[in-house]
């Protein structure tokens, strides 16, 4: 009877362990992580991502969208990545100007 009741112990701690590191890539400092990205690169030569949170709101086969806000959760930046073609789009949203739009050569 112990080892079900580890067992248990451990699935549940994985759950948890899941669970969190998906809050964190949904909503996390934007320094950090935008590196793990392919456009990641141009994305912090292009913007000043200190103080930023990065908000993952699309990840999926064919774009990623990620969102940028400051401390006091306004949206600053997006930037939409086309997969297919490899195009970057960023987006200063607090003053509706179009900082980026090409396709990178990753």
């Amino acid at each position: 009877m112990e080892e079900s009741t580890e067992e248990t112990e451990e699935a549940s701690t994985e759950e948890e362990t899941a669970e969190t590191s998906t809050d964190e890539s949904q909503n996390s400092d934007a320094e950090n992580d935008v590196a793990d990205f392919e456009e990641g690169d141009i994305l912090q030569d292009t913007i000043d991502l200190e103080g930023l949170t990065m908000e993952t709101a699309t990840d999926n086969p064919n774009k990623r969208v990620l969102l940028f806000s400051n401390d006091e959760g306004q949206k600053e930046y997006k930037s939409v990545f086309i997969k297919r073609t490899n195009r970057l789009k960023i987006i200063d949203t607090a003053n509706d100007d179009l900082l980026l739009n090409e396709e990178l050569d990753i």
